[in-house]
């Protein structure tokens, strides 16, 4: 059913695989398939409800991109803009500035070490470093520690990120526009690949490489005239995204002890295609219960409130518990458990209607009009919730958050101050344009 819902997202985007409500379904088939062929082992029966829970909350999806779809076009008759042009050239990011920044993130991965190392003690880790990851795991997902991160060190981290996707930027457009590869610019995105490493979370490597593929994929097609052509090489691009996101993150899990215990195939099975379990289990009992409203999306909010005294309710967990099947486990439930559990069947549809909106409406926007490079960086910085739907809920927790307000005032901040003047791409290939009767 979703296949066949697949097709028709792809057909009514006209035959373009560059599609939020597309790509979370193609997700969504993955971790259904990793699920079917552990079916047996897990002894697990799919409900009617569950079958019919997932393919109506992607129909409502659908809704949402077609009505934005048909949005836009209203307004794209009915408006204009026209931006200036400006000269055709090769980023070019001094060296110096470059081995500056690399410095200052590495003195911050020292910092962010030397803490992973202190809370870990905290937990009881009594192997020194050996077992560090292992302790401070377990002492940031346990709120009796009470662990909080010092602001200092988590807007440093997530500068570093920022510089580290403005080097990413970079290189890919210099590739692609300029056939221009410079070594030195994979300096600060290296130190960026080390401190997401000893997070002791592997989430991270989700997002960066989310990121990547979708900057490369718009780009590619913004310099191709958003050609059909290129889709089967994104699609088998995309597919080897997948595999070395799951290969990296099986080689990660070891620092945790996560997969010690696990086979390679049981470890990518209980990540990938447990979440359908955890969801077909929770539909099979599913009785609101809530101590508050919002509790399991809201989280980033009422940490706020708390901290500025406006309300009274005490830190709490985001991972959900544990469910326990023939020998295995998860707490993982795709996103659509915490959004039926904080608002109900009508709430989940309503969210994944404006997600189908959000994301389609911007997408149209950098494919049929000339955007700017920030633009299309912002959307790829934030695009990880349609890559995640099938695994966990980071639309509403995560997106409207805080981090995500400040990671996007430092991506402007640094794209302005290292990049300068803005970038317009438009679908049209330019080999030269006119400004004010001179030739670039």
């Amino acid at each position: 059913m979703l296949i066949f819902l697949g097709v028709l997202a792809y057909l009514f985007n006209n035959k373009d695989v560059i599609s939020a409500w597309l790509i979370g379904i193609g997700m969504f088939c993955f971790s259904l398939i990793v699920c079917l062929l552990n079916i047996d082992k897990w002894n697990v029966e799919i409900l009617p409800l569950t079958v019919i829970v997932i393919f109506s909350a992607f129909i409502f999806w659908g809704l949402g991109d077609v009505f934005a779809k048909s949005i836009y076009k209203v307004i794209n008759h009915t408006s204009s803009k026209t931006i200036k042009s400006a000269k055709i050239k090769a980023l070019d990011i001094q060296k110096t500035i470059t081995l500056i920044l690399s410095f200052i993130m590495f003195i911050v991965l020292i910092y962010y070490f030397r803490y992973i190392y202190q809370i870990s003690l905290i937990a009881g880790n009594t192997g020194g470093y050996n077992d560090m990851f292992k302790y401070a795991r377990y002492a940031v997902i346990n709120t009796k520690y009470n662990i909080d991160m010092p602001f200092v060190l988590s807007h440093l981290l997530l500068i570093s990120k920022c510089i580290a996707y403005i080097y990413i930027f970079v290189l890919v457009y210099n590739k692609f526009y300029f056939k221009i590869v410079d070594f030195v610019g994979f300096l600060p995105i290296g130190v960026y690949v080390a401190q997401i490493s000893i997070s002791t979370a592997r989430i991270d490597f989700i997002r960066l490489t989310t990121y990547t593929l979708m900057l490369v994929f718009i780009l590619w097609k913004k310099n191709n005239s958003w050609s059909n052509r290129l889709d089967w090489k994104i699609v088998s691009y995309g597919a080897s995204g997948i595999i070395l996101f799951l290969l990296v993150f099986r080689l990660l899990g070891f620092l945790t002890t996560k997969t010690d215990s696990r086979e390679l195939w049981d470890d990518i099975s209980i990540y990938m295609g447990s979440s359908i379990v955890g969801l077909n289990q929770y539909l099979d009992s599913f009785h609101s219960s809530n101590d508050f409203f919002g509790k399991e999306t809201l989280y980033n909010i009422y940490k706020i409130l708390r901290k500025i005294n406006l309300v009274s309710i005490p830190e709490y967990n985001t991972p959900l518990e544990f469910l326990y099947f023939n020998g295995s486990r998860t707490n993982i439930y795709t996103s659509f458990r915490r959004y039926i559990q904080d608002y109900n069947y009508i709430g989940l549809y309503f969210i994944l209607f404006f997600q189908g909106y959000f994301y389609s409406f911007w997408i149209e926007n950098i494919k049929r009009k000339k955007v700017s490079g920030f633009s299309i960086m912002l959307l790829c910085s934030i695009f990880y919730p349609v890559v995640e739907i099938s695994l966990d809920e980071q639309f509403i927790s995560n997106i409207f958050s805080l981090t995500t307000f400040y990671q996007s005032i430092y991506l402007a901040m640094l794209y302005y101050l290292l990049i300068g003047k803005d970038r317009y791409f438009s679908t049209e290939i330019v080999d030269f344009y006119e400004v004010r009767g001179k030739n670039y």
